[in-house]
């Protein structure tokens, strides 16, 4: 039995990893004018509560693993959106990295603070 060669293995999990959204961001999960789509419209205690940094929409970001000289400081998450959750914010974003995904934070809010969940 032959075995297929490592390079075309490679390549394989290569093209599995990059995802189509890189091309076309997802959409918000829900429709709504409370919907906030930039980290400057966010409230600055929400904005001081998330524990990462992220790119707003259209922004580059590593949407995987690879790191191309020059774009170091781009970080490995992209807003998506935000909004009102309860007493909260619901932070949607992209992950990327080695898997890409869409992730959710959930800020709860403590009088004028709000903590990551």
């Amino acid at each position: 039995m032959r075995h297929a060669p490592a390079w075309v293995l490679a390549m394989s999990v290569l093209h599995v990893a990059a995802p189509a959204s890189a091309k076309s961001p997802p959409a918000c999960d829900i429709a709504d004018p409370t919907v906030i789509t930039r980290q400057a419209d966010l409230p600055s205690a929400a904005r001081a509560a998330i524990p990462f940094t992220m790119a707003d929409p259209g922004e580059p970001f590593h949407v995987t693993d690879v790191i191309s000289p020059g774009t170091e400081d781009e970080p490995f998450r992209r807003l998506i959106c935000a909004y009102p959750y309860g007493g909260g914010l619901v932070i949607q974003y992209e992950q990327g990295g080695f898997a890409y995904g869409v992730m959710k934070l959930l800020l709860e809010r403590s009088g004028d603070r709000y903590f990551a969940r």
